[in-house]
């Protein structure tokens, strides 16, 4: 079953009314993508909706050795691709207006002064998140900031279990870890009643 992740406004993607490529269905021949807002996950790629996919595949943007492969990609599969055609699009009037997508809130996270666990270095020892607002998803968690996610993990809420293999999964290049010290918090001054 398709894993729905937490709300996500994606980056707009800036379509050229043809590129440099032939138009790439991403599908592959007689097949849509009937789930256009699933997010289609590619390492090392931004993460994407499975329309602008589409889009872009249309657009002539993905390069015709990309474009064979990806009918038949595993990550294909939240896309729900089927048989179908192509709506017919007109073009748009150009409007000189730009289109500002909403902003991505994330779920927020409650964060205990301490939890239950000790801090985990999410990036590993001496590294820490330099893409604090980079979106950090896997199976069957909710979509958090890799910020959010190094916060959480500083406070004890992630199992020293799961700490340990977070630095080195696939998913956590896009929180771009770096050497580097985390950040000092005074506690607040108090002050006398």
């Amino acid at each position: 079953a398709p894993v729905t992740p937490a709300p996500f406004s994606p980056e707009p993607v800036s379509l050229a009314p043809t590129g440099p490529f032939p138009p790439c269905l991403v599908c592959g021949d007689g097949k849509v993508v009937t789930a256009p807002d699933a997010l289609f996950i590619f390492p090392d790629q931004p993460t994407i909706t499975c329309g602008q996919l589409q889009e872009v595949g249309l657009a002539g943007v993905i390069e015709p050795t990309n474009c064979g492969f990806l009918p038949n990609l595993p990550q294909m599969e939240v896309c729900e691709c089927a048989p179908g055609s192509l709506p017919t699009v007109s073009p748009a009037p150009v409007s000189p207006a730009p289109v500002t997508p909403a902003p991505f809130s994330p779920e927020p996270v409650s964060l205990a002064p301490t939890g239950p666990f000790p801090p985990c270095l999410v990036c590993g020892d001496g590294k820490v998140v330099t893409a604090p607002d980079a979106l950090f998803i896997f199976p069957d968690q909710p979509t958090i900031t890799c910020g959010q996610l190094q916060e959480v993990g500083l406070a004890g809420v992630i199992e020293p279990t799961n700490c340990g293999f977070l630095p080195n999964l696939p998913q956590m290049e896009v929180c771009e870890c770096a050497p580097g010290s985390l950040p000092t918090v005074s506690p607040a001054p108090v002050s006398p009643a």
